[in-house]
């Protein structure tokens, strides 16, 4: 009769695991071996995708230009989608006409009004527009003119201090050289430029239509092209070639598994010959297997967690190496078990009889 308690049954799980101590490291180095390459893979490749998303967001990805030719946009429609859940920064430009400064009489250049946070939304760095009133510069159109911020321009006979320079042409390539100034929101707007969260891109940009009611020829473009044959966040993360490494880790892990219970099969018969059930035999290898699976996470999620701070990475790429490492785990400890099989089906008495001879 067997005489296991459950406490027994993990003491001498433990025990085996120190009776042998070598073999025990061989197995955890090659564990977190197989668990850091898949918890690493996906942690560079999403950081690499997070870094591509960024970028794409800074070039206007996820920011749309709102039109409605001949007739334009109502300033007032566009001003008060600031500050609306799901959108970073949203403002306008006006009509644009050509003028020319006083001290560049051989130089012409666009100038309009703007409402909104038109700064944030046309680069991306949010509202860095001076408090004091003045007119706002592209980065090139300052450069050709001379001037930076505090200087003034004589445009059409009116002294304008130069309140910000700033790179309106980074999301939108003809707003390179233009002059623009703040005021209220009212009358037209020649474009409202919206620009959303990620997550909220698609549902917003199709909302857009609810927010411009009774405009009969709107169009939404984004800035940065969107379809199938174009780069995407989504895209690159879909067809990475990490995706699936949680697979061959865990199928590779659960091979180590039955390997290792295949050498075991002469060791654990003879619980059973000495009057252990089967079941208790079969706890005390699950939980051996169990307890250096689990050692074997710890240690990776550590050197993971370092790595990720080394690389500056965040939680987004850490909580997908996580997540990685996690069903190549899950999938190494469902394969364990199968090492049983022997242990059930064979004549016990017999395997032992061909171990001793």
């Amino acid at each position: 009769m067997s005489g296991w308690s459950g406490f027994a049954l993990v003491g001498e799980a433990c025990r085996n695991l120190a009776a042998r101590p070598a073999r025990f490291l061989i197995l955890l180095v090659i564990t977190v071996a197989v668990l850091l390459s898949v918890a690493l893979g996906e942690l560079y490749t999403a950081r690499r995708v997070e870094t591509a998303s960024a970028e794409l967001i800074a070039e206007g990805y996820t920011t749309v230009k709102v039109m409605n030719d001949p007739d334009g946009i109502p300033a007032r429609d566009c001003a008060r989608l600031e500050g609306q859940q799901g959108i970073v920064a949203a403002g306008g430009v006006g009509n644009v006409t050509t003028t020319i400064a006083g001290s560049s009489p051989g130089l012409s250049f666009w100038e309009a009004s703007s409402v909104g946070n038109v700064v944030g939304v046309l680069t991306g760095h949010g509202n860095k527009a001076s408090s004091q009133p003045g007119i706002l510069l592209s980065n090139e159109l300052a450069e050709q003119l001379g001037v930076g911020v505090g200087s003034h321009l004589d445009i059409g006979g009116t002294l304008l201090g130069v309140a910000g320079i700033f790179p309106f042409g980074e999301r939108d390539q003809l707003l390179g050289r233009i002059a623009l100034i703040p005021s209220a929101p009212t009358g037209t707007l020649h474009a409202c430029y919206v620009q959303f969260t990620s997550g909220n891109y698609l549902a917003g940009a199709t909302a857009l239509t609810g927010a411009f009611e009774g405009l009969q020829n709107l169009t939404v473009g984004g800035l940065v092209a969107r379809g199938p044959g174009a780069s995407s966040p989504a895209s690159s993360w879909k067809n990475r070639s990490s995706r699936w490494g949680w697979l061959t880790a865990g199928l590779i892990l659960g091979a180590v598994e039955l390997l290792a219970a295949r050498s075991r099969y002469h060791e654990l018969s003879v619980y059973v010959v000495t009057g252990s059930w089967r079941s208790e035999v079969a706890i005390i290898y699950l939980s051996e297997s169990e307890l250096l699976l689990a050692l074997a996470t710890l240690f990776t999620i550590a050197w993971t967690a370092f790595l990720a701070v080394m690389a500056h990475a965040g939680w987004g790429p850490f909580h997908a190496a996580l997540i990685g490492m996690s069903r190549a785990m899950v999938l190494a400890a469902a394969t364990t078990p199968l090492g049983l099989i022997p242990l059930f089906r064979r004549n016990l008495g017999r395997l032992l009889l061909e171990r001793s001879s």
